[in-house]
């Protein structure tokens, strides 16, 4: 009698049809005659030749319990799939959820952009967000990232540690907003650094809590606070300081800053010293005794406020053409920084663009 071989091919296509193929059982044919298309004549014809007769599509091996094989773990090994109510539909994304406080968490993180935290909010959430959490008594961090650091959050492993830490993490560039919609989050929105520290200031001045500035050059500090003074009259800020790189260096000179920040029982702390150095100096702070209070990431902010670097006209801001601005006021400085940046971003635009098209078809 001539035996039929079935063929199957090799490599990964085997083990794909391996995996899907109907297996043997010592009692096949009594329990599926009744399901042969044939009736028991047809099971028994089948049996002769030596095939299986089909069956339906639940008896088959989930992907979930593969075959062992040499070297692999058993069936029994394997986790069982969960139920089918517990399952995501194809296609489906959930929302991003609110932006609320966890149970016992300072933690104000709503999403991921490749595995990147943020917080999916608007400017009016963000502000709420931080006096809450500058009325904690806390040592709090909350950063404002553009796509100059999302690039460094990509390949330093300091930074990351240094956002893992945040409590809130807005997204300034229109570049990580794009991002963020692309995978799935549609309410994001571009809350700047500036902004938000404004906001802050203002709802500062009406709850009485005082605000101190890190950061620029001399005589740029007292002109951002009197700026920040006219503009929300009650405003309280009793540290403006603006520290030399030899300074931001020294242990003890850090120390008596932060002596002093808790001496005058400081709520919000801007850190306008450019990143990544405003996060290093924040966790140096927090070595040498910390400051009790929540520390604002906002960079060129306090040059916004005196007068240095003039913002872009409204329109161009809703456009999210702002860096083009401030690349025709500082081409010199920041040309090539963005040029590296476009390019290094250009990966993480493709990926997301995959996942958006790719879930948008089904």
């Amino acid at each position: 009698m001539r035996v039929r071989r079935r063929l199957i091919p090799r490599g990964s296509a085997r083990r794909a049809i391996a995996l899907w193929w109907p297996r043997r059982s010592p009692t096949w044919g009594a329990a599926s005659s009744a399901s042969h298309p044939a009736g028991s004549r047809g099971a028994a014809r089948a049996s002769r030749r030596g095939r299986r007769p089909p069956t339906s599509m639940c008896s088959l091996v989930p992907f979930s319990t593969p075959p062992p094989r040499c070297g692999h773990r058993s069936a029994a090994t394997w986790p069982a799939s969960p139920p089918p109510s517990a399952r995501t539909p194809r296609g489906d994304h959930p929302r991003p959820p609110p932006l609320l406080r966890s149970p016992g968490m300072t933690s104000y993180i709503t999403g991921r952009i490749e595995r990147m935290p943020a917080s999916i909010t608007t400017l009016d959430e963000a502000a709420d967000a931080v006096l809450e959490l500058s009325r904690s008594g806390r040592d709090e961090l909350v950063v404002t990232p553009n796509t100059d650091h999302f690039v460094r959050w990509k390949h330093s492993g300091a930074f990351r540690r240094y956002y893992g830490r945040a409590s809130l993490v807005v997204l300034d560039g229109t570049p990580l907003v794009w991002l963020a919609r692309w995978y799935g989050h549609r309410s994001a929105s571009r809350v700047t650094g500036i902004d938000l520290f404004t906001e802050v200031c203002r709802r500062a001045a009406l709850e009485g809590a005082p605000v101190a500035l890190i950061g620029g050059r001399p005589g740029i500090g007292d002109r951002a606070a009197a700026e920040l003074q006219h503009r929300f009259p009650g405003l309280q800020l009793p540290v403006v300081v603006a520290p030399e790189p030899a300074d931001l260096a020294d242990d003890a000179y850090l120390a008596r800053l932060a002596a002093t920040l808790r001496a005058d029982e400081v709520r919000i702390v801007a850190l306008c010293l450019g990143s990544p150095k405003q996060e290093e100096v924040r966790e140096r702070l927090l070595e040498v005794g910390g400051t009790g209070a929540v520390c604002l990431g906002v960079g060129a902010a306090i040059d916004f406020l005196a007068g240095e670097i003039p913002r872009a006209p409204l329109l161009v801001q809703r456009l999210g053409l702002e860096w083009a601005h401030r690349l025709s006021r500082e081409p010199g400085r920041l040309w090539r920084r963005y040029l590296g940046d476009a390019v290094r971003v250009l990966p993480s635009v493709a990926a997301a663009l995959h996942y958006r098209v790719r879930h948008a078809s089904r």
